[in-house]
């Protein structure tokens, strides 16, 4: 699960090897930005990250929002928008239209970002992630929505802490990409759905669940690894009978799937499991389901 995806690999390859100048450390332009939080109830805040690592996380309570950025100014640019009510925003690193970063040399070393967000103002998030190694912890944030997207990336979600708002519907597209989330749970978001590309895909369920949730996950060439939380009741419906398919702790009738708890369980999870594209589940496409440790 934790070794890059061979795909992810051969696009992140395609994307290093490009023809480019050599850089120095010296070349290398350090920025910090930020705006002072005037007291904004929403924000709709887009990031955009074409290449390198970057952090997200939870900030000042009296900053709408900070970001510090190391980047190559011969092909990238530092994305930083905000309107005039401070209420729409956007962040990050745009290609400058030449392709490429320099690899393989004794000075190379990676663009990084860290963006940290208000936890005060209601939050509508907008995640858009290129050749990037990326962290996301939404935890302690104040998330209504999110919608994330990743290309040829290895990403980490985590909701280290409970939102706190309730979270109406959160959006993951994968592409060739390796895709971990941690604690779900704490997004208290009623839907979920992931859709998961070309590599491996780790959902862990576990957290502060306040109420029922329906999760959609939808697989094509990759592997999905589930954490189910051990005291949530869990339906999982899958979109076609498997015969070799019985994970531990569950009884099945048809397609459906339900945890031993589910008829007990104070809050329930709905699951959807669905092959995408025309490409047939197969054993290696299947869950592998692990049970919160005690």
């Amino acid at each position: 699960m934790r070794r890059a995806s061979g795909a992810f690999a051969l696009l992140l390859l395609l994307w290093l090897i490009a023809p480019s100048t050599p850089l120095s450390a010296q070349d290398y332009r350090t920025v910090t930005l930020s705006k002072q939080y005037r007291g904004q109830d929403s924000l709709q805040a887009e990031i955009e990250f074409a290449a390198g690592v970057l952090k997200v996380r939870p900030g000042s309570p009296g900053s709408l929002y900070r970001m510090e950025l190391s980047y190559d100014p011969q092909r990238f640019a530092p994305l930083s928008k905000v309107d005039s009510s401070g209420t729409d925003l956007r962040l990050g690193i745009k290609s400058s239209g030449q392709a490429g970063i320099s690899v393989g040399l004794k000075n190379d070393r990676p663009q990084d970002g860290l963006i940290e967000l208000n936890p005060r103002t209601i939050l509508s998030l907008d995640v858009s992630l290129g050749a990037a190694q990326a962290d996301l912890d939404l935890g302690g944030l104040r998330v209504s929505q999110a919608e994330i997207r990743t290309g040829a990336s290895e990403t980490t979600l985590r909701f280290s802490s409970p939102n706190r708002v309730q979270c109406e519907q959160m959006s993951i597209s994968v592409g060739a990409a390796e895709f971990s989330a941690y604690q779900l749970g704490n997004s208290d978001c009623k839907t979920i759905s992931v859709d998961g590309g070309v590599g491996g895909v780790l959902v862990d369920l576990t957290g502060a669940w306040k109420r029922d949730a329906t999760i959609t996950l939808a697989v094509a060439l990759g592997d999905i690894s589930l954490v189910l939380p051990r005291e949530v009741g869990v339906e999982l419906t899958l979109d076609r009978f498997l015969s070799n398919f019985n994970p531990e702790g569950f009884v099945h009738e048809g397609r459906v799937y339900r945890s031993l708890n589910y008829s007990t369980a104070g809050r329930r999870l709905s699951l959807s499991l669905t092959s995408t594209v025309g490409v047939p589940v197969s054993e290696a496409g299947l869950p592998h389901f692990l049970l919160e440790s005690s």
